[in-house]
């Protein structure tokens, strides 16, 4: 990812601040991923499927619609088709007895 913004910077696509605010946000995610993975998935995994299901349905409803749908989109189109299905079919399942199924065919058609 740095090599591609130094590249982006080269050809004057961004500018010097914008690389190094990117790779700046690149190193906060990062530090975030790690926490999660580090500190919060193993506290999950000591609550049970069906309470994280219902739980997960509470934070997918929680958020605006326009939101909901850029952040799915920004998920589904960086991973493999077969991981993109499970992870659309997961939020159906947690979102079961809504609309979120008819919601996500209209907001991401055929991705979905």
């Amino acid at each position: 990812a740095a090599a591609a913004l130094d590249a982006a910077a080269a050809r004057g696509r961004c500018d010097g601040a914008t690389v190094a605010a990117l790779q700046d946000l690149k190193e906060k995610l990062a530090d975030h991923m790690d926490h999660e993975e580090g500190e919060i998935f193993p506290l999950l995994a000591e609550i049970p499927e069906r309470e994280l299901k219902r739980m997960a349905g509470l934070v997918l409803g929680a958020r605006p619609a326009d939101v909901l749908e850029l952040t799915i989109r920004l998920q589904v189109q960086h991973l493999e088709p077969a991981l993109a299905r499970h992870v659309l079919g997961t939020m159906c399942e947690v979102a079961r007895g809504t609309r979120f199924r008819r919601w996500l065919d209209r907001a991401l058609g055929a991705a979905a």
